[in-house]
């Protein structure tokens, strides 16, 4: 499961391929979540999070928060519960606006 490979490397501090793992988690949704625009939108979302890298606007480590929604987000998905992954993905959007005072 790519959520629990993505918690794995953030988790042990393997960071370039923590954020190439994101990149893949969030376009992978977009792509497949059947709908036009947002398949459309996942070149957008990984130039943002390739940006936020190269910024230096990504924690040094992962939160364990936002590990958590990624495993979240997956196992709703996986488990066919929208308003589960939607809540999940939330916690995700949430996560990045306070980290990047946007909230």
């Amino acid at each position: 499961m790519l959520a629990a490979e993505l918690r794995h490397t953030g988790e042990n501090g393997r960071l370039d391929e923590f954020h190439k793992l994101d990149i893949e988690f969030h376009s992978l949704i977009l792509r497949n979540s059947g709908n036009e625009m947002f398949a459309s939108l996942s070149t957008i979302i990984a130039t943002v999070l390739s940006g936020r890298v190269e910024l230096h606007m990504y924690p040094q480590k992962p939160k364990p928060e936002a590990l958590d929604a990624h495993d979240a987000v997956a196992q709703a998905i996986w488990q066919s519960s929208p308003d589960n992954a939607h809540q999940a993905m939330h916690r995700i959007v949430d996560e990045v606006a306070e980290t990047l005072q946007l909230s």
